[in-house]
């Protein structure tokens, strides 16, 4: 009923939204988790909307696993990931915000 490839197609696509193994240094992949981000990249990222949206994938993320990243002693590295988030959105709306004071300073001195 199936073809050969079935299982290899089902397999992957179970997969694709998973905190990756590799790349957690952890031998589980969680089901429907969010995309797995670095602490560096997420340092590097200036896009607030993104940043904003995986914060609260990650944070629904937690309320929905709670139990499951408990057992998995997992849980810390993904609150350590969302208040990465959380601190660089801070972070960027902080530089937009004095980008805005020096740019009106600049004005009324002109």
């Amino acid at each position: 009923m199936y073809g050969p490839n079935y299982l290899s197609y089902k397999n992957k696509t179970k997969s694709s939204n998973c905190i990756s193994p590799q790349l957690t240094n952890s031998p589980f992949c969680i089901p429907d988790s969010p995309p797995y981000l670095s602490l560096e990249r997420i340092n590097k990222m200036k896009n607030i909307y993104y940043l904003k949206k995986m914060e609260y994938d990650y944070d629904q993320f937690l309320e929905k696993k709670c139990q499951l990243l408990l057992l998995l002693n997992n849980m810390d590295e993904i609150i350590e990931i969302r208040d990465a988030l959380i601190l660089r959105v801070d972070a960027l709306r902080r530089e937009q915000r004095m980008s805005q004071i020096n740019n009106a300073y600049e004005c009324m001195n002109t």
